[in-house]
């Protein structure tokens, strides 16, 4: 009998791992940039910079309805930060905070000396689009699990993200991999 595309394997547990690394961690840290930038009321922020970002909704097209909707919700709904995907927080980051492109630019991934917030910015964007956003399954590798560890870990280590989360994340067991070792204790 075949297996079910569904099934777990090993490298769909890395694959889990590496995902929650570049979405969970890589989100976390990209809020806490833009906190850092703009500790204030986020809805007075994104007020004051009501005239960019409604250019990049209504004549650049590069924020969609639903980004819109999340930076200006119905009254008296008010944003929350909380919300933001990678993608809306990067369109903030690059557009509203006064940040500089690193020198490849905000589409293409820097040179491995290039440790800037800049960079790093762009590191977890190509990380998550890489990996997670045009992709035809969720395996990955042992090896090539442990290579991206390190570079996303790095990453996420130089936005503010603590190495003792990294390890636990890797650490964790999860799906199959808790099921295996329950039986292996019985």
């Amino acid at each position: 009998m075949a297996s079910s595309v569904l099934e777990g394997s090993e490298e769909k547990i890395y694959g889990f791992k590496l995902m929650r690394l570049i979405v969970d961690g890589g989100t976390e840290v990209l809020r806490n940039v833009f906190l850092t930038i703009h500790p204030g009321n986020l809805h007075a922020v994104l007020s004051t910079h009501h005239p960019t970002l409604y250019s990049l909704f209504k004549t650049k097209k590069i924020i969609t309805q639903p980004q819109w909707d999340k930076l200006y919700p119905s009254p008296p709904t008010i944003p929350n930060i909380q919300e933001f995907d990678i993608t809306l927080l990067v369109i903030l980051l690059r557009n509203i905070c006064g940040l500089s492109p690193p020198s490849t630019g905000w589409n293409a991934m820097p040179g491995s000396t290039d440790n800037s917030r800049q960079a790093n910015i762009v590191r977890i964007k190509l990380f998550r689009n890489n990996f997670f956003g045009h992709v035809p399954g969720t395996n990955v590798s042992r090896l090539d699990f442990e290579v991206h560890w390190v570079e996303v870990g790095s990453t996420l280590r130089s936005l503010g993200i603590n190495q003792v989360e990294i390890d636990r994340l890797k650490a964790e067991q999860c799906g199959e991999e808790e099921v295996d070792r329950e039986k292996r204790m019985e």
